[in-house]
């Protein structure tokens, strides 16, 4: 009985210690840099529960779910892919920390692959 009272503790405290965080409504202006050089500037959005961004559209790329959860120091961590049937596919990984997010895009695409970026922005109003 112990032991299930420890399982379903531990649970919980998993669970609430990282559950999913809501950064709907947030937009980041974002520089992209390619090998430490700076490639493009975009915006990511945040809006019903997916991930997109300036460009996305002009690509083919579709609005994709996110998944983001806080961590104890307070940042939260996430991911998306957003997939274009004409483009590939974009695999973003981010961390947001209060007022700007850092991270990464792969671009997987049909000619090449992957273009890898680095990303750094600022919260947008």
């Amino acid at each position: 009985m112990k032991f299930i009272l420890l399982f379903v503790f531990a649970l919980f405290i998993s669970h609430r210690s990282f559950s999913q965080v809501n950064l709907d409504d947030r937009k980041f202006a974002i520089n992209m840099f390619r090998s430490g050089t700076h490639d493009s500037f975009d915006t990511i959005y945040f809006k019903n529960g997916n991930l997109t961004y300036y460009t996305a559209r002009k690509y083919g790329f579709a609005p994709a779910p996110y998944k983001a959860k806080e961590k104890k120091d307070g940042n939260v961590v996430g991911t998306a892919t957003n997939e274009s049937k004409a483009n590939g596919v974009m695999v973003w990984n981010f961390v947001v920390m209060n007022d700007s997010i850092a991270g990464t895009a792969s671009f997987d695409t049909r000619v090449q692959n992957p273009v890898n970026y680095d990303f750094t922005g600022k919260e947008a109003k």
